[in-house]
């Protein structure tokens, strides 16, 4: 039987997986508001960091309007983020359109995407945010492995 260990236990163990997750999870967001500094409303709205992988940041939009918007900053946008400690070496950007709503498989990949996650509801903390969904999955998923 399964020794049962508290989520304290489980979030602060460096050795595992989930810390690393949730480690990457708060970069990624850290940087998507850094992006969303750089661009006007509503196109914030609509765009935030996918990945960063290599030399190159991935940013994700989840329709095809914004996609042709933000590609034209693309330029503006990778001088700005340079400017980022840890991001000095970037020589490049991707965009990928990933809708909020839609199935990761839609455009015939789920790499650096968000899964599915239903449309943002009001919280009491304001609206939530499409990587919240993200991580519930990924948390229920790991607690599952952890009881068995």
């Amino acid at each position: 039987m399964a020794k049962t260990r508290s989520i304290g236990q489980v979030l602060n163990n460096t050795h595992a997986g989930l810390a690393n997750v949730i480690l990457r999870s708060k970069e990624l967001h850290k940087l998507s508001t850094s992006l969303k500094n750089l661009v006007d409303a509503p196109l914030s709205e609509h765009i935030y960091v996918a990945n960063v992988r290599d030399a190159t940041l991935v940013i994700g939009t989840d329709s095809a309007v914004w996609y042709t918007r933000i590609k034209y900053l693309g330029p503006m946008i990778l001088t700005q983020m340079q400017q980022i400690p840890g991001l000095e070496k970037l020589q490049k950007i991707e965009f990928r359109i990933q809708p909020f709503g839609a199935s990761a498989s839609a455009n015939g990949s789920s790499e650096n995407h968000p899964p599915s996650a239903p449309p943002s509801r009001p919280t009491q903390e304001g609206f939530r945010q499409p990587n919240d969904y993200a991580l519930k999955q990924a948390l229920q998923k790991i607690s599952k492995k952890i009881v068995k």
